[in-house]
This record gives C-alpha cells, structure tokens and sequence, in this order.
C-alpha cells in the first residue's frame, strides 16, 4: 500500500509501505521490551533485583521502549490526523527515546542519572518542535530541525557513553555506544540527502531507515545491560572467590595463584628485596569461649584494618590463610630497616580494641623471612612460619627472623590479653 499525502502547494508521494515499517519496528521494539520485562523478572525471582540506580536504567529502559512505540505508531495515524500533529507526536517520542536510552546507560554505569534534568530537557525540545512544526508548516524547516537535533544529541550521547564506560568488558561498551552513533549516522545521512536537494522519495526512504535504527537500538541497549549486569556479577562471584568475606583480605586461593606465578614477576626478575612474615594472633581461641565469636570476629576485622591502614602507599599484599593466621607479601627497599618495620607493625596490632564496654589487647606472634633471591612462594612460607613457631615458643607477643638457625631478633613482653574499661565518674 502506497500512501500520498499532500503539504504545502506541493504533493509528497510516500513512495514506502507505512504499514510495513510500522510493524517492523514496533514488533522490533515489543519485542525487545519482552525480553527486558522476562530478564527482570527471572532475576527477581532469583533474589537478583537491585534497587537504586539500577531501577531507575530498567524504568528509563522501559520508557525507551514506551517512547519509540509510540513515535512509531504515530506514523500510522498520518492519514486520519493533522500532519503537522503526528510530525509532532513522531518527533517527541524519536527524541524521548534517544534521551532515554542515554539515562539508561548512565544508570547500567552506575553513573548519575539527572533523570528530571532530561526530562526537561526532552519537554523543552518537544515544545520547540511544536513551535516550528505549527509555526513556520514547512516540511524542509521540520526536517532540518529533527535532523540537527537528535544527531547532535545521539552523537554528543554516544561520546560520553563511550568515555564513561569503564566496565572492563569491552562488548558491553561496544553494545551501549553503537547505538548512539548509528542513530547519529543515520541522521546526519538525511541531513546530507537534503543538502543534495534529494527528492521525497530519498528522504521518506531515510526516515524508514531511522525508524528501524532506533527499533534496533532499543533492543541493542537491553542486551548491553544485561552484559554489563552479568559482567559485574562475575567479578563479584571472582573477588568472593579470592576473597575473605570477613575481613576482606585475599585468601588461600589468592596465595595460590601467587605461588603459582611469582617466577614471572616483577619483584622475582629484577631481584626486588621481599618480606615474607607470618602473623598470628595469640590465645585467640580464649578470646572467643571468653567473649564469644562476635568479639573474636571483631578482633579479626581490627587486625585486617591494621595491616590494610600499614601496607597504604607500599607494594605488597595481605593474606589470610586461617582462622587468625596472616600473611604479609611485601616489597622493601634493601636499605629498609625491617626490623623496625616489623616493631611498629607489632606495637600497632597489639593496641586495645573496645568491644562492650571493655578493651581487649591482642597478643600478636610475627615470623618472617627476607631476600632477594627468586625463591618459591612456599619456600619463604615455610621458613616464616618457622619463625613464628621461634616466637610462639620464647613467649608470644614478639617477632622472630628466619636464619640458618632460627635467632630471635627481638622480643617484647607480653601483656595480659584483656582489661576492662575503665568510666569515668
């Protein structure tokens, strides 16, 4: 079916099947829409949904969708209503859209949104459209106008989107900018058919070509959201894995990949001095059937906290590889005074912590081991924590250096593990 419809003196033969890119598009577009809704609702049915940002990219994606139905559908009406209304209406839900889609994809980078912000900016516009529509009814200055703002909007959109996107997987980045610059693109070509003076058939055939990309694009911004939330929940599932959840140090899986890749390096090739030191808390399992686990837990999470607060700024990393056993990776200068460094680690994890009213003072045992050979991983363990087993058996609460012959290095008396809180009158 060819439809014809006359503006102005002049007639403008539709020499394209309104029904046929109308249906196109909206099944595009619906369909897309029913995979977002069916996503949604699997992953809610999983315990999967998020809240905040992340529901305001799936109501702005939903509105995408809402917007580019209804711009489509509009184009149906085109011979039971004013041309100038449905010209309006097609503009408003095109724009509605392509702003939209770009709230979305800062919500799916977790970055603000500014949703009111666009929503005025999407009414200001429509309003201008009218403006020109109802103002000047000339199709060549409605054309222009439509065609000048949203590649300029899609293309300053798609920019930003790209530079924003640091997600790490680079097909989700890909997915959620593409559709800005097609729809750019397929602006900025209508715009380069009028300055050629092409004839209506051209520009009506351009403006099909506009409708599909914009159905395509809505569907191309569901599966970018769907890549990105699985891309982060991926990396989540990974630090969970090499993680503790407690005190949020790596744990014994992270100390394995360590071994496993230590000959290749940086500090094994270029000969770097390491420290290797085995930390442990003393009487721990007292602590917890005196005070019970939450107190031990909050012991565990202050000792973390500590060795985090005294590894800021340096290279190295912090390991927990039992119930209250650590242990500490790190790269020194060969002139560092490490004994030093290893007393004030000690003073600093054997201050008080208040738990209830009282104040419980850890006892720390430290063993440790220092090179500048290439040794294995669990070679500088073991030796350390034959040190720590020297500072457990000359008393506690001091710290111990591997040698040949283990020597202790230096020794600090032990203080009694808990004191009560002492109030002020």
């Amino acid at each position: 079916m060819v439809w014809t419809v006359r503006v102005e003196s002049g007639p403008v033969n539709l020499q394209v099947n309104l029904n046929v890119v109308v249906a196109i598009a909206s099944i595009i577009v619906i369909v897309s829409l029913l995979i977002l809704l069916i996503d949604n609702w699997k992953r809610a049915g999983k315990g999967l949904t998020s809240s905040g940002g992340n529901s305001d990219g799936l109501r702005a994606l939903i509105v995408v969708h809402l917007m580019f139905i209804f711009g489509t559908a509009s184009l149906t009406m085109i011979q039971i209503a004013n041309f100038w209304v449905v010209a309006t209406l097609v503009i408003a839900g095109a724009l509605g859209g392509i702003i939209a889609g770009y709230v979305a994809t800062r919500s799916t980078l977790g970055l603000s949104r500014n949703v009111r912000k666009w929503a005025l900016v999407w009414a200001g516009l429509s309003l201008v459209s009218i403006g020109v529509n109802f103002g000047l009814k000339s199709l060549p200055a409605m054309l222009v106008f439509t065609t000048l703002i949203n590649m300029v909007l899609a293309g300053a959109f798609g920019w930003k989107t790209w530079r924003a996107a640091r997600t790490g997987a680079t097909e989700a980045r890909v997915l959620m900018t593409f559709p800005f610059v097609a729809i750019s693109l397929a602006y900025l070509c209508r715009l380069l058919l009028m300055v050629m003076d092409a004839d209506n058939r051209a520009l009506l055939v351009a403006t099909a070509v506009i409708a599909y990309v914009l159905a395509f694009s809505a569907f191309t911004w569901v599966f970018a959201s769907m890549s990105v939330r699985a891309h982060r929940l991926n990396q989540r599932l990974d630090w969970a894995a090499r993680h503790d959840p407690l005190t949020g140090l790596e744990n014994r899986r992270s100390l394995a990949e360590l071994s496993q890749r230590w000959p290749n390096e940086k500090w094994a090739q270029l000969g770097r001095r390491i420290i290797c030191a085995c930390i442990d808390l003393d009487h721990f399992k007292a602590i917890n059937d005196t005070y019970g686990h939450e107190a031990g837990d909050q012991i565990l999470e202050a000792t973390a906290n500590r060795l985090k607060v005294l590894l800021q700024g340096q290279t190295g990393r912090i390991f927990r590889v039992g119930g209250d056993e650590f242990i500490l990776w790190q790269e020194v200068s060969e002139d560092t005074n490490v004994e030093l460094l290893l007393a004030e680690m000690l003073d600093c994890l054997s201050m008080e912590i208040k738990f209830r009213g009282r104040y419980i003072r850890p006892s720390v045992s430290i063993g440790y081991c220092d090179t500048m050979l290439p040794l294995p991983v669990d070679d500088l363990i073991r030796r350390a924590d034959n040190a720590l087993y020297q500072s457990k058996e000359n008393g506690r609460g001091r710290f111990s250096r591997h040698h040949e012959d283990i020597t202790q290095i230096e020794a600090v008396p032990e203080v009694p593990p808990v004191r009560m809180a002492v109030t002020s009158a």
